[in-house]
């Protein structure tokens, strides 16, 4: 599927691939219950029917349904859902993906940090335009997102920008990185194997590195129109829509952008995975 760098030697990256299916089957699963769910259904529904209900709540806005089940926009949202996370599942089962153009990093040994305009492009440009930082660059042109630099190489074959990577200088190609963050168990449990979700829980107990894999798999596979990590208002910044209160926020300010945020999909999945849980929030003191 991919072509896997020498950098993942230690990594499991086939348990890696196999969890990011689970998760994806669940959240392709869970919207396919709530859209064949009647409205009797709704009314009488079981514990793991109305956390499903709150799971599509929180990462997609949608509304609970009423007594005559769900409403039509909801539907058809679930179903772009649903249908999403098929193509998702169907690419990592049958392996859809050419690895002579997209390639998997587990870290950063073999890329640079790079802070300037003039150190990232692949064409010259004039002094005044390469001394330009990347954080201002995005300011003025992201809608004032805060980025501090990105990843890149010497020969610009690979560039990073956070997790996920798009290679523009060599066409199509696209190279995905999972930053050591994202390998860290302390952050992010290593597999779903063994994880069990009941009663009250916090979502960062339950942040894998196959949620990562799954968020950035959304960004590379979707491009019309493409995945992206949408923006939320949080006071006087704009952030991204990572965790499940930032995307709850965005179901309720800017439901339609919802199918469009990769962590959207990333939460919801996961909710699903664990349909019996009652999640709190992304942590105690978030």
């Amino acid at each position: 599927m991919f072509s896997i760098s020498s950098t993942c030697n230690s990594r499991d990256v086939n348990t890696l691939v196999s969890d990011a299916i689970a998760l994806a089957t669940a959240g392709e699963s869970a919207a396919k219950t709530l859209l064949d769910s009647s409205a009797f259904s709704f009314i009488s529904r079981s514990i793991k029917l109305s956390n499903l209900i709150r799971a599509a709540s929180t990462a997609w806005g949608i509304k609970p349904p009423g007594i005559f089940g769900l409403a039509a926009e909801d539907r058809t949202q679930l179903k772009r859902v649903q249908d999403n996370y098929a193509t998702l599942r169907d690419t990592l089962q049958n392996s859809k993906i050419d690895p002579s153009q997209n390639f998997f990093h587990c870290d950063s040994s073999v890329l640079e940090w790079a802070t300037k305009i003039g150190d990232i492009w692949a064409a010259p440009v004039s002094d005044e335009i390469g001394s330009i930082t990347i954080e201002d660059w995005y300011k003025n042109n992201h809608q004032g997102m805060s980025v501090k630099g990105v990843w890149k190489d010497p020969e610009h074959t690979k560039g990073k920008t956070f997790n996920f990577v798009g290679d523009a200088h060599n066409g199509d190609s696209n190279n995905m990185f999972l930053c050591p963050q994202a390998w860290d168990p302390t952050r992010f449990k290593p597999t779903l194997s063994g994880l069990e979700a009941k009663g009250e829980v916090y979502f960062k107990d339950y942040s894998t590195t196959a949620g990562v894999f799954l968020h950035e798999m959304m960004h590379l596979i979707f491009k019309e129109p493409a995945i992206i990590d949408e923006l939320i208002e949080v006071g006087t910044s704009r952030v991204r829509a990572y965790g499940m209160i930032k995307c709850f926020i965005l179901g309720t300010d800017k439901k339609a952008q919802t199918v469009t945020n990769a962590d959207s999909y990333m939460v919801f999945s996961t909710m699903a995975y664990f349909p019996e849980a009652l999640w709190l929030g992304d942590a105690p003191d978030a």
